[in-house]
Parts: structure tokens; sequence; C-alpha cells
């Protein structure tokens, strides 16, 4: 009897040697299968496995304009295809060239063929193996009913789109029928918006919300992707959320600064802090700018209204608007971070008063990496091997 979808999927991260305790790189697996993958805008198709001419390596073939997570669950499609029907006994010249092609509905969509079901039950036990599961259930699952803003935060950690992660979770009987129905209602765009506390995120990146649930090791993102920082506050003491650097540049005074209105947004340049533009030291003339180690920040939103948990209610639907916060009475802010340049930064803030520097009473440093969208990624990679063959 041949192995079940979940079973093969298990068996295949074994042999490639995959760590399923953190978040699966399917295209790394690509490579370790032997095949090539190639990402192209390719309308609604989102994916396709394209056998290999004689002595050619055979294909995988990507939608680069679907959302990252589309692309790494069409990815686990194709790999869930060609580990379960293709044709592996007839090698080289002696196999046929024979592709199978994906659109949307068979990989994200209502499916009716017998292959394609197979095909995305391995796609989900490839991107969301137990030990991964288990661990970010315990980070954000912590009892009760699973509510829509915890399915998203371990579907955005795993790199996995949110209905797979419901359909996993079905699969396994670890959320009910009448849950898995509750959460799919949910639109993933309205739990962004309320982990942006009301502001609307792009559709094709997720949004990171740094607060107690942050992950230990820190952030890793795509370019694009909302890294927010949204804190409550008691501005009647004096005291506020800001960068730990721009703390550090700050001159005493005997008063606080001015800041901006309660809900209205102080946006930064992604180059520099203009506000404290006159403080900085001056550059060596002739030298290049050091790189910044710090992600920098873009916005800057005092005076929200407090939520203890910006979520979305255990019923699913979207929790009622918090009231307005009181005079004098704490309230939130909201710091966006710039995730457009690929590398390693820090994300330091401290609550203190600006301008007391002894006053710091809490500091919060997180490690985030920035990576590129997967189809820069492989392009990168061609770039790079292309340039070492040339040489």
């Amino acid at each position: 009897m041949p192995p079940s979808p979940h079973q093969a999927a298990g068996e295949l991260l074994r042999q490639l040697n995959i760590d399923v305790a953190q978040p699966v790189d399917p295209f790394a697996a690509i490579g370790r299968l032997g095949l090539v993958v190639v990402f192209r805008p390719l309308d609604n198709l989102l994916g396709a496995i394209l056998p290999g001419r004689p002595g050619g390596p055979a294909g995988i073939l990507l939608n680069g304009s679907a959302h990252p997570s589309v692309q790494r669950l069409t990815a686990a499609h194709e790999i869930g295809h060609w580990t379960l029907h293709y044709d592996h006994s007839r090698p080289g010249a002696d196999r046929p060239f024979e592709w199978i092609a994906d659109e949307r509905g068979e990989v994200v969509g209502d499916v009716t063929a017998d292959i394609e079901h197979e095909a995305r039950r391995f796609a989900r036990a490839f991107l969301l193996p137990d030990a991964l599961l288990d661990r970010l259930r315990a980070r954000y699952w912590t009892g009760g009913q699973l509510t829509a803003d915890a399915a998203y935060r371990i579907a955005r950690d795993a790199g996995a789109p949110y209905s797979d992660l419901l359909r996993r979770l079905r699969d396994s009987g670890d959320l009910a029928p009448a849950d898995y129905k509750r959460l799919h209602q949910v639109n993933p765009a309205a739990i962004k918006r309320q982990l942006s506390w009301g502001k609307r995120a792009r559709k094709d990146r997720e949004v990171w919300d740094i607060g107690p649930v942050t992950p230990d090791a820190g952030l890793t993102v795509v370019t694009g992707d909302r890294l927010l920082a949204a804190l409550d506050e008691q501005p009647s003491t004096g005291y506020r959320w800001m960068e730990a650097s721009a703390f550090a540049r700050r001159s005493p005074s005997p008063a606080p600064p001015s800041f901006a209105r309660p809900g209205e947004s102080v946006t930064w340049d992604e180059a520099a802090d203009v506000t404290l533009a006159a403080a900085a030291p001056a550059a060596t003339p002739g030298a290049p700018a050091p790189r910044p180690a710090v992600l920098p920040l873009v916005e800057d939103t005092p005076g929200l209204p407090l939520a203890a948990d910006p979520a979305l209610g255990a019923a699913g639907a979207l929790a009622a608007a918090p009231p307005a916060p009181r005079v004098g009475g704490r309230t939130g802010r909201r710091l966006g971070f710039a995730t457009r340049t690929v590398g390693s930064r820090d994300i330091e803030l401290v609550y203190a008063r600006p301008w007391d520097p002894d006053s710091v009473v809490t500091r919060l440093v997180i490690p985030a990496t920035v990576g590129p969208t997967p189809a820069r990624r492989e392009r990168d990679l061609q770039l790079a091997f292309g340039a070492e063959a040339d040489s």
C-alpha cells in the first residue's frame, strides 16, 4: 500500500535532512532534489513541473507575481507531484516529456482531481510538519478556542497561507469542523489591519507585530513586509517608547519636547531621522556612509486607542473598535520600520522620558533579518552562478 501524502512528506523531509522544528524552505528542497526552479509571471497559473529534456535537469516553474507564502505552498505542491505522481522509472532519454500544470484553484482553491487533493495534503504536511506546528502552537495558541489572529501568526511564522494552516489543523483533527468554518470566514486582510491597529496592509505582504509574542530568535521577514511595534504607554507621566539610538542622541532639556497629537503620524525619511539630523556627527569628507545597525524608523503614531491584544474575538469576527483613550490614561504608540533593504538589523526601543537620560524603565532589543522575496532570491542566485561561470 503506497504511503499517504502526509507520510510521504515526512519521509522526504527526513531524506533531505530538513530541520522540521524550523520553517521549511521548499526552494532549498527543490535544489536538493536536483531540480531547477524558475520564476515567471504566469497570470492564473501558479506552478508546473517541467520534466527535463534528455541530458538536462527537470524544473519547477512558479508564478513570480504570487504572494510569497503562495509561492512557498506552490513549490511544496509541485514537490508533492514530483514525489507522488511523476514517473521516475524511466530516467533520461527514456523518460517522456510530460508536464503537470497547476492553476490557482488547484493549489489554493477548490479542486476535484484526486492527484491535486494528494498534492495539496502533501504540501501542507511538508510546509507545516508536526514539530514546527507544536512549537508555534505553544507560542500563540495557549488554550481555549483558536482565534483568527493566533492562526494568522502561526501561518505567518511558518511561511504558509492562512487558509492552508486551517486546513492542516482540520486534517490532523486539531480543529473541529465548526471552528474551521468560523475561522475560514475571516479575511486575512482584516487580521492584518487589526494587527496594524487600523492601518491597511499590502495584500501581498505580511504584518509582523512586535510585542509579548515576538519570536525568541528574532524576526525573519521579506522585503516589503510591515514591521510594527504597537506598544502601550502613559503619556501623562512623560514616558514614551522611542528608538534607543534616537534617545541616546537627544540633549537633556528642562521640559519635554512637543510631539504629534494623538492619532497623528510623524513620518521620517528612511535614510535618516530628520528631527535629529543636526545632532548627528559630521561625516568624514569622501568616506562612505556607514551602514545603519538598526532598521530605519518610518512611522511614529502616538495616542492610539489601547487594546490589550489587537486581535480578533473568539467568535472569529472582528472585535469591536476599542474606545477612545481617556485624557491622562494609557494609550498606544505605533512605530513602523522600513523593510526595503536586505540584511540583518536590530530593533532597539526604550521606554523613557525623552529629556531625561537616566529615565529608561524598559529596553526592548529584537534582531530582525530582512530577506528577499523567493523570486528575487532565485534570480540573484542565477546571476551569481552566471558570473562565476563567466570568470
